[in-house]
């Protein structure tokens, strides 16, 4: 899932965040240029490990949001 269609799914189910915030949550360690983050996706496998291992970071993430 691109990072563009993570941002729609969030906006459909009524969670308010724009691409930044989700690049702070999903890759929060990687360094991404302007003009690549476009190209930022995670695949079936990066989501599933993201859900099992980050599941505090993203608890925290909604918090702040809401």
């Amino acid at each position: 899932m691109e990072i563009n269609e993570m941002e729609e799914m969030f906006n459909a189910n009524h969670i308010d965040v724009n691409i930044n915030e989700l690049i702070s949550l999903f890759f929060k360690d990687k360094k991404v240029k302007k003009k690549d983050v476009m190209k930022l996706y995670l695949d079936f496998y990066q989501f599933m490990k993201f859900a099992l291992n980050k599941e505090q970071d993203f608890r925290l993430f909604m918090r702040n949001i809401e």
